[in-house]
């Protein structure tokens, strides 16, 4: 199997939150940062579709339902 070249464009904020990204996260490039992000989408959308339901839960123990797509 080869790997298959994908151009992207984005705009300077995107990129910019791209490279935060990538420093939080310790990527080594922006391939990295898209796999893994890839990963966790994936991972979401099989939980979603299994009927899970995900929350937050601030400071103060408030818990937040998060509704990812509507």
């Amino acid at each position: 199997m080869t790997d298959t070249i994908v151009t992207l464009r984005f705009k300077p904020e995107q990129v910019a939150r791209l490279d935060e990204l990538k420093a939080k996260t310790e990527s080594d490039d922006y391939a990295d940062v898209f796999k893994n992000a890839l990963r966790v989408y994936e991972w979401l959308i099989r939980e979603t579709d299994e009927g899970k339901t995900f929350y937050t839960r601030d400071g103060d123990g408030k818990i937040k339902i998060i509704k990812l797509w509507e």
